[in-house]
């Protein structure tokens, strides 16, 4: 009733040190409560198990658990790496993502800066063009006809074509 026994060769033992899932089949058999000698109808109930537990551990093929176990030994190193590699990234993204939001901040206030001082320009060549207007009403006035129609052949010939 014992795996190893059963088996006749220790094998059970050599998979419950290859392989986690082996090792748990071996414990469960190993541990399975024996049945008292004068009970036959609860032994015959725990005799299925044992059988079954023990053909299940006799079908693994020990050298493919052991490459198995160092396939995913190596997978796990390289995950390990990439995880690394990966926080690395993000701690150095962090960095730049705060230095070039300093940056960009900046940019922004002196964009905002200059949008006033245009502003300001503006409304002063407005006042300026409203003073002359009053001051000098005919010159003014055929000036505009000139920047009118100057501004409108310039549109044409530079207007593209599609």
């Amino acid at each position: 009733s014992d795996p190893e026994v059963a088996l006749g060769n220790g094998t059970a033992g050599a998979a419950a040190a290859a392989s986690p899932a082996a090792a748990a089949v071996t414990a469960a058999a190993e541990t399975e409560p024996r049945p008292p000698p004068s009970s036959s109808a609860s032994a015959a109930a725990a005799q299925p198990s044992t059988v079954f537990t023990t053909q299940l551990v006799s079908m693994l093929n020990h050298t493919d658990v052991e490459q198995m176990q160092e396939l995913q030994w190596h997978m796990l190193q390289r995950f390990e790496k990439t995880n690394a590699k990966l926080e690395s990234f993000n701690d150095l993204s962090a960095s730049n993502l705060a230095a070039t939001a300093v940056q960009f901040k900046k940019h922004t206030q002196v964009l905002v800066e200059a949008k006033k001082d245009l502003h300001t320009i503006f409304r002063r060549i407005r006042k300026l063009k409203e003073k002359l207007s009053e001051q000098y009403p005919d010159a003014f006035a055929g000036m505009k006809i000139s920047i009118s129609s100057s501004t409108i052949l310039t549109t044409k010939r530079s207007s593209p074509i599609f």
